[in-house]
Order: structure tokens, then C-alpha cells, then sequence
């Protein structure tokens, strides 16, 4: 018998190795697959959110035959915080809308100020939003826009 030293790894050291290693990348895959996925439905969801605020904001001023004004500024990261008064009822509560979980940009650079007038259901400068992925995840982008006459829709960019 010989007994010497023993250099390396026979084959099916080997071979076990690369199938532990195979099997790690195989379920690494699957959670970064897991993690864009999860991505897409918060930026999706947050979207909808926002369509759905606006939405709601607009058929309340066209009942009430009431004009609403957007300001959209931006909070420290960067992100959109859109702040609506009321200016036909000056009693009634400011209402806020931004994320923490997506971010909003304003992408009608020239205006921060919009708007709507209930009465004649009217949306003065028509405004779109880009709703994206936090830095560092992949998903795609989504567009909310509002035209001049009101209508507000969600769309995948």
C-alpha cells in the first residue's frame, strides 16, 4: 500500500463539490427571480395607489362643484411629495401623498402646480408621473398620467 501524501481531490470529492455549488447558484437564482417579482408588484400596487388618490380627489372636487390645487415638491431623496389644498373650501384639511417604497418624479419639469377644477371637470396643465423601483431593484417603470380632461391611467413603461 502506498502512503504517502495525498494531493487534490479524487473524483467524487469533486464531483460533490460542484453539485453543492450548483445546487447554491440554483437557489440564489431563484431569490433574485423571487426579489424582482416582489419589485414589479410594489411598484404596480404603488401606481395603482396613486392613480386611485388622484382619482378620488377629482370626483370628490366634481361633486362638490369644488377647485383643487396640486403642488408637487420633492421631500430630501428626491422623491415626489404631491400636497392638495382645497381652494374653493379653505376650512377643508390639506391632504399629502408620497411613498417610501417606490419613487415618484414629477416628469412635467416646467410645472409644479396644477389645477382641477371640479365644476367644469378640468385639469389645468395635464400631469404625469413616473413611479419606480428604490435604487439598487429591478422592475419596470410605470407612468401615471392625468390629461386636461381628468381621466387619470396607469401604464407600463
Amino acid at each position: 500500500m502506498f502512503r504517502g501524501r495525498h494531493r487534490g481531490f479524487s473524483f467524487i470529492e469533486l464531483f460533490m463539490y460542484l453539485a453543492i455549488l450548483c445546487a447554491f447558484a440554483g437557489l440564489m437564482s431563484i431569490s433574485a427571480s423571487s426579489l424582482s417579482e416582489n419589485a414589479d408588484k410594489v411598484v404596480a400596487a404603488e401606481a395603482d395607489e396613486l392613480a386611485m388618490w388622484l382619482s378620488d380627489k377629482m370626483s370628490e372636487a366634481r361633486l362638490e362643484d369644488a377647485v383643487l390645487k396640486i403642488l408637487v415638491s420633492k421631500d430630501p431623496s428626491g422623491n415626489a411629495v404631491l400636497l392638495m389644498t382645497w381652494l374653493s373650501n379653505p376650512s377643508r384639511q390639506s391632504e399629502k401623498y408620497t411613498s417610501s417604497s417606490v419613487v415618484i418624479r414629477n416628469e412635467e419639469a416646467s410645472s409644479y402646480s396644477f389645477t382641477y377644477d371640479g365644476r367644469w371637470q378640468t385639469m389645468t396643465l395635464a400631469m404625469m408621473f413616473s413611479v419606480r423601483p428604490l435604487p439598487g431593484r429591478k422592475a419596470a417603470m410605470r407612468i401615471v398620467t392625468v390629461s386636461g380632461a381628468g381621466y387619470v391611467r396607469v401604464r407600463k413603461n
